[in-house]
Order: C-alpha cells, then structure tokens, then sequence
C-alpha cells in the first residue's frame, strides 16, 4: 500500500489559537509518527520559530519554512535546500521600499547561521515583531545600520509591516517590475489591522517545496495530504493529491480545497489524519 505524505501548515491549521500545539497533537503526532504515519509541517515562520512550537514534537522529515525559503532539520536546523532572492530582485525590492520611506526586515544566511536584519520600527506592528523575538529568545534578531552591508549573505525574505492600504500599492509595484518574486501579503493574526509584505524567490513556495520534500524522501509514488487556510497555502493544496482546508480557512481557500474538516482549535488536522488510517486517539 502505497503511504500518504502529510503537509500542514501551522497557525491556524495545526496550531492551537495562540499560536501553540496543543498536548493533545503533540501525544497523538508523536503516536502516528512512531507508527509510520508521513508528516511534517510548512510554515511561513522560520525554523528557528518552529522549533520554539514544536520542540516536543518527533518529526522524522525535514520542515519547510519561510514559505519554501528554506527545506530544514527540524532539530538542528540545518538547511537542506536554499532559495535565495537573485541580487537583481533583492536590490529592486529595496530600493522600492526605500524610495517609498518603508523600513523592512531583511532575513537571510550568512554561512553559520541564520539572521533577521532591522535598522528601526517605525509602527506598532514592527514593535511587536521585534518584541516578540526578543520575548523568544530569537538569536538571528540583529540590529544593524545598513542592511545592504548584508545582502552578499543568501537572502531569503524581505518583510514590510504595515497597513494593508500601504502595503497593496507596493505589491502591484513589484508584481509589474518583472522581476521573479514571489509575494504574499496577509494579516498578522496575533496583530490585527497589521499587514506583513514579504518578497521570497518565485523558486521559495511552499507546492514546490512539497515537490522537493517529497522526492529527497523518497515519497513520490504516495498521495500527498496537504492542510492550510491561508493564501500561502493556495498552490500547496491545489498541487496536492488532496488539499484540505480547515473550517476557519478564508473563501479563497475553501474555494480550491478538496475537502474542509472541522476549526484548527479543534486539532482537526490531527483528527482526521488518525481517522484516516483508523487509529485511536490517545
């Protein structure tokens, strides 16, 4: 019988409100996992973020973060795969931002390890995020004068934090600018009326990295199950064998979904994935 490979997403899919994996995934997770249940997650966090919430978790595959950024080891960290921005597409971004007067995070790998580049916070939402880093113990948090004495490190993402009205005209910007990005712009949950702008390589999406996830574990003749509820999750589940969204998902992602199962704080990733293969919830 040929094995399902099992994708989530975390916030608002897997995790609990808050931002948490509940006990109750943690224990069951771990219980298919031993029992030769496929799974693992992708997530627009990083890996270093990941491994805060899913420490206690025993993943036997790698995790893709920063929306296919990266392909990682979960336990190490080590990055398997590296979609770094073209130094074409890294320059226009910046310089578009910078023209506009928006101040941006630039996250990267310089080699050693990972880092998460500011000069200032101009809005709530920036202070929040840096805050928040810092509450984490996040040690790529680096403040630094020029963030462009950075850019010959392998750049992966570069985040505006702003309000949607701000962000929507820089997104046409460099939809039309020709360059080869991939640009997602959505809400920060933890921060409502607070929008993220980030610009990855148009390699880094989380349906590619399902592709290549797969392939270097050798799942390829299986079924992938994927499960998300945002736009970032859109061409996952539309690449997916089966693409399932929960409850809470938005419209957009209803709409494509094969399948919507019950509200993420309901654990209903982890529900139906032991249902599926008639195990018993511990």
């Amino acid at each position: 019988m040929k094995k399902t490979l099992y994708i989530s997403d975390l916030d608002q899919t897997l995790l609990q409100p808050g931002g948490r994996l509940s006990s109750f995934a943690t224990r069951n997770l771990n219980n298919m996992i031993d029992k030769g249940i496929n799974f693992t997650v992708a997530s627009a966090r990083s890996v270093v973020s990941q491994q805060l919430i899913l420490g206690e978790l025993d993943l036997k595959l790698p995790v893709i973060e920063f929306n296919g950024s990266f392909i990682s080891d979960l336990k190490t960290g080590r990055h398997l795969v590296i979609n770094r921005l073209s130094p074409s597409a890294l320059s226009a971004a910046a310089d578009l931002f910078d023209s506009k007067g928006f101040h941006y995070f630039l996250s990267t790998f310089d080699g050693q390890q990972d880092r998460l580049y500011y000069s200032r916070t101009d809005n709530d939402g920036e202070r929040w995020y840096v805050e928040d880093r810092r509450r984490a113990g996040d040690h790529r948090l680096s403040e630094t004068l020029d963030r462009r004495d950075h850019f010959n490190e392998s750049a992966v993402c570069l985040t505006v934090i702003n309000r949607l009205e701000e962000l929507e005209p820089l997104a046409l910007i460099l939809e039309d600018s020709g360059e080869s990005v991939e640009i997602h712009t959505q809400e920060n949950q933890y921060t409502p009326g607070w929008y993220w702008l980030t610009v990855h390589s148009e390699k880094a999406t989380k349906d590619r990295a399902m592709r290549a996830l797969a392939e270097s574990a050798g799942l390829t003749n299986g079924p992938i199950t994927a499960f998300g509820d945002n736009t970032n999750d859109l061409k996952m589940l539309k690449a997916a064998d089966c693409g399932i969204a929960v409850e809470n998902a938005l419209p957009e992602v209803k709409a494509v979904a094969d399948k919507i199962i019950g509200h993420h704080g309901s654990d209903s990733v982890v529900r139906f994935i032991a249902e599926e293969n008639g195990l018993e919830l511990l």
